[in-house]
Parts: C-alpha cells; sequence; structure tokens
C-alpha cells in the first residue's frame, strides 16, 4: 500500500480524508445529543446536532464505495490468499487489538461490569486486599470478558464498520469474478444487481419502517454490498453530469433534513437510508470529476500521508471526544452558539485524531496495521 500513491487516483484520497472528518463531527455531536441522561441540552441543541448527524450519513458509504472502486477495478489481482493475508488478517487484527482495548476501557471506566472478577473486586474491597492468585485470576477472567466483546461486536460500537468490512472481504474474490464475467458481457449484471440492491437492502427497510407493513422477501445481502459494487460503477467510465451530481447532494441532503424535523425515529436515519446512499453517490461523481492530481510530488506525498492516517482517525477518535465530554468539556460549555460549539470541538478531535494516528504510526506495528 505505500507504494500506491501515483496509482490511485487523487479522488480517492479526498474522499477519504473528507469521510474520517465527516464520521468524527457524526459522533462529536452524537456522543453528546445521544445522552440526554447524561448531558442537558435545549430541544433546539438537540434538533441542531441531529441535523448535523443527518447531513453526514453519507461518509460510511463513502468508505465502502471507495473499497469497491479500488479492490473490483480492472486488472487488480485479488485471490482469496490476498484477501485473507493481505486486507481480512490486517482488519482482524486491528479489531481484536482496538477492541480488546476499547473493551477493557470500558470494564476500568465502570469499575467492572457486572459479573466479572473485577466487578466483584470493587463491591468487596473492604473485605481486604486480594492474594496475587486473585489478582492473576481477576485479569484473566476480566480479560475473557475484553474478548468476548470482541467476538459479540459490543466493545465500542463505531467499530460495526470494520466488521463489515471484515465480512465483505471474506466474499470479495466472489464479487470480483461476478463483475469481471459480467463486464465481459456488457455490464447489465451489475446494473440489476444494484437495482436489486437498491430495492431490497435499502428501499424496501425503509418503506417497512415508515408503513409498519414488513414484506417477508429479502435480499441476503447487506446494503454495504451495494455500496461496494457502486463505488466500483461510479469509478468506471464517465462520471455523471455535474448539474445530476449537484441536484442529488442538495435533494438527499433536503430530503435528510425534513426527515430530522419531521422527527423520524433512528432506525430510519441509518447509513441505509436511500437519501444517504444519493448524497454518497453524488460526492464520489463530484470528486472524481473536479479533485485533480496536485501539482508536484511533495503534495502528492502529502495527500497520500494524510490518507494513510484516515483508518487511525476512524478507530481512535472516540477515546478523545468521549473522555473530554465526561470531563465537562461539552458544547453548551464553550459559551458559544450550539452550531459554533460543535464546529470548534470537532475541529479538535479531528486535530488531534490525526495526530494521534500519526503517532501510531511511529510503531512499526502499528504502522503495518494501519497503513
Amino acid at each position: 500500500m505505500r507504494g500506491e500513491p501515483k496509482r490511485i487516483e487523487p479522488y480517492i484520497s479526498h474522499l477519504r480524508i473528507a469521510a474520517a472528518a465527516a464520521v468524527v463531527l457524526i459522533h462529536t455531536a452524537a456522543a453528546f445529543v445521544g445522552h440526554a441522561d447524561i448531558y442537558s441540552f435545549s430541544p433546539r441543541e438537540g434538533l441542531w446536532m441531529r441535523e448535523a448527524i443527518a447531513l453526514m450519513k453519507w461518509a460510511v458509504p463513502v468508505f465502502f464505495m471507495l473499497t469497491g472502486a479500488l479492490l473490483l477495478r480492472p486488472g487488480r489481482r485479488l485471490s482469496y490468499g490476498v484477501c485473507l493475508k493481505r486486507y481480512a488478517l490486517k482488519i482482524g487484527l486491528c479489531l481484536l487489538l482496538f477492541g480488546f482495548t476499547m473493551g477493557a476501557i470500558r470494564l476500568w471506566a465502570t469499575g467492572g461490569l457486572p459479573g466479572t472478577a473485577a466487578g466483584d473486586h470493587v463491591g468487596t474491597a473492604h473485605c481486604g486486599r486480594p492474594s496475587p492468585s486473585q489478582v492473576m485470576q481477576a485479569i484473566g477472567s476480566d480479560a475473557l470478558v475484553c474478548l468476548k466483546t470482541v467476538v459479540d461486536g459490543t466493545c465500542f460500537v463505531h467499530l460495526w464498520y470494520l466488521y463489515a468490512l471484515l465480512g465483505l472481504y471474506m466474499v470479495m474474490p466472489m464479487l470480483k469474478a461476478f463483475v469481471e464475467a459480467d463486464e465481459a458481457r456488457g455490464g447489465s449484471g451489475l446494473r440489476a444487481a444494484l437495482v436489486l440492491l437498491l430495492i431490497f437492502s435499502l428501499l424496501t427497510p425503509m418503506a417497512g419502517e415508515l408503513t409498519g407493513v414488513h414484506i417477508a422477501l429479502t435480499m441476503p445481502l447487506p446494503c454495504s454490498a451495494f455500496y461496494l459494487l457502486l463505488g466500483h460503477h461510479l469509478s468506471r467510465g464517465r462520471p455523471l453530469s455535474p448539474w445530476l451530481s449537484l441536484a442529488a447532494l442538495l435533494g438527499g441532503a433536503a430530503g435528510l433534513w425534513l426527515m430530522v424535523r419531521a422527527g423520524a425515529a433512528d432506525s430510519l436515519m441509518g447509513y441505509d437510508n436511500p437519501l444517504a446512499a444519493l448524497m454518497a453517490a453524488a460526492l464520489f461523481s463530484l470528486a472524481r470529476r473536479y479533485c485533480r492530481r496536485p501539482a508536484g510530488g511533495r503534495a502528492l506525498q502529502r495527500l497520500w500521508a494524510a490518507d494513510r492516517l484516515c483508518l487511525g482517525v476512524y478507530l481512535v477518535h472516540p477515546l478523545l471526544i468521549i473522555p473530554t465530554y465526561r470531563l465537562g468539556l461539552t458544547p453548551p460549555s464553550l459559551g458559544l452558539p450550539i452550531g459554533p460549539a460543535i464546529i470548534l470541538l470537532w475541529l479538535a478531535f479531528t486535530l488531534g485524531a490525526f495526530l494521534a494516528s500519526w503517532l501510531m504510526t511511529r510503531v512499526p506495528l502499528l504502522r503495518r496495521l494501519l497503513t
């Protein structure tokens, strides 16, 4: 991956950096507005933050689309060995390392989860100092609890993206074979697959939530597969018309904004929302058309260096946001209107996450995992 800056189109890096920053904004607002039991804010402030979250919902779909654009492109060798050893193993190790660490932080922050050895020791600390064997038993028991949170996906909510990505890597060679065979026949199969996935993975679930009528006929593929194939499709041929892309972007944003204003349930505002897909496709097309290669090799290297930090940014940014809020530095505490306060904190968290990611890449083992 380190030798690829000259072979990857600049729009890929621009989109990945923008999506990473957008995810930080989502969690800057969500970590506050999603905990009304801890933090206090006015209904107007809560509405503003939910609107900001909704307008950034294109970010994770763009991540999946970039994966499709890169791994499904013609000429890319993608055997099961390559997928498992180069991609799936890397994401699996990231999940194990960061998921275990975040599970341990949660365990420590709560004084031991219910039923764990740490929790039992906290509750019985007055009985005397535990023996070394009891300490080792507690550590072993709590390590198993942390490992369990990695297995069942409860270590930290934002890591769901890595679980989804790991699953896609498992089937990527099959998708690659389908795409190559279909392109040899003219590409009609890919367009049909996109239509079916759009209907059954995005439109049908949303219609069911709105009407309360859920159909039994489903598509056994997640919306992430739709975004993966969509990214490949939009990376081929001529970009969409800029006016069409701009209309789709504004229309998707207006639709999401109106849904928040109408009090739409959280289940309707996920990354499988068709309006989020519309925004993601529009931004992908606009970036492909207008993001040019930087003039000069040093500018390209700086762009590539920032691109390589994005996985680390995704992994570590909650560890900056949540402690900051718990220490009392929340948007209302800044004494600014909620909009500027959120933007100021978002900029601080984004820069801090990029710095933390850069520091992690100074460690050889972490550099191999994160870049």
